[in-house]
């Protein structure tokens, strides 16, 4: 029971692991960005899809590096981004 355990982490588990809050985890669940079973009325996430998860976000972020998102308000729109 123990390795079974060690398998699978609920949503607050995995919160806990990325430092985010674990409603986030449940939207990147709901959007299928972040693989996970259910369990009776429960998400898990296997550890070996966590760590999947985060070595693609690391190699998203080590391609970007050194570029500039522009996110948010619709007021900038039309006006070039700034360059670095």
């Amino acid at each position: 029971m123990a390795a079974a355990e060690t398998l699978l982490l609920n949503v607050g588990q995995v919160a806990e692991v990325l430092n985010v809050s674990p409603r986030l985890v449940q939207t990147l669940i709901f959007h299928g960005q972040l693989p996970s079973i259910s369990v009776g009325r429960c998400r898990r996430v296997v550890v070996a899809e966590l760590e999947a998860f985060v070595a693609q976000r690391r190699n998203q972020n080590d391609r970007n590096q050194g570029q500039v998102a522009v996110v948010g308000g619709g007021r900038a729109r039309g006006r070039p981004a700034a360059q670095v």
